[in-house]
């Protein structure tokens, strides 16, 4: 029987940057190097989470 997608993605979102704990200083981090607002860098993560979830 084949596996529902659901299945694959409850696996998968344990994998997400937004899971970890230091997500927020992740981000400080990425924000440090390359001179992007946090805000933005944050704001660019949820939309290609939301479009990953759209496919």
């Amino acid at each position: 029987m084949a596996a529902s997608g659901h299945e694959n993605y409850s696996t998968m979102a344990a994998g997400f940057l937004h899971n970890r704990k230091d997500f927020p200083e992740l981000i400080r981090v990425i924000e440090g190097e390359t001179n992007i607002l946090a805000g933005l860098i944050e704001k660019d993560y949820w939309i290609m989470h939301a479009l990953f979830g759209l496919k």
